[in-house]
């Protein structure tokens, strides 16, 4: 036992098992900086690796009775979660910058031609209202014309837009 450690693993374990906050407030004292650094050289965003070192360590709370210590040592069952959980948050980020670039192709894709049947000024109404989500004074206010205008206008645009669809 380091002479610095109030606590042998075994007894360290028992406490954590027991829900002994002070047990766990040292624990996360001695291992989260070790920890966030792993999570942070995978993930490599602060605010993500802050996220996972908390689900590592309320994983560890909820999750300490599935540990079996004469398998491995508390640490080392700990880093295995970290590096699940760090490289699913790797890949959850890898899809949601993917989802991103989907989604910003499929808006380059609406400007090409997103509706060839209608008119310039039907386009533009539906565009301003539905892809910019401008509200109708918005629109007005933009276009120099008047809200019962628009109004009108984004109907026929909606109803022709409709016909060209069926």
């Amino acid at each position: 036992m380091d002479i610095n450690d109030p606590y042998e693993e075994s007894e360290l374990i028992s406490l954590l098992k027991q829900k002994d906050i002070k047990a766990y407030h040292y624990f996360y004292d001695k291992y989260a900086a070790a920890l966030y650094g792993f999570i942070l050289r995978v993930i490599k965003n602060e605010e993500s690796a802050n996220e996972v070192l908390h689900e590592i360590f309320t994983t560890l709370w909820s999750k300490i009775n599935s540990y079996e210590p004469q398998k491995e040592r508390l640490f080392s069952w700990l880093l295995k979660i970290t590096r699940n959980a760090s490289i699913y948050q790797r890949q959850s980020n890898y899809f949601e910058e993917a989802k991103h670039s989907v989604v910003n192709y499929a808006a380059f894709d609406h400007e090409l031609n997103p509706y060839p049947d209608l008119n310039e000024e039907s386009k533009r109404l539906i565009d301003l209202s539905f892809y910019h989500g401008h509200t109708q004074d918005e629109i007005a206010a933009k276009l120099n014309i008047p809200v019962e205008s628009v109004k009108a206008k984004l109907r026929i645009a909606l109803l022709d837009l409709r016909k060209t669809m069926k």
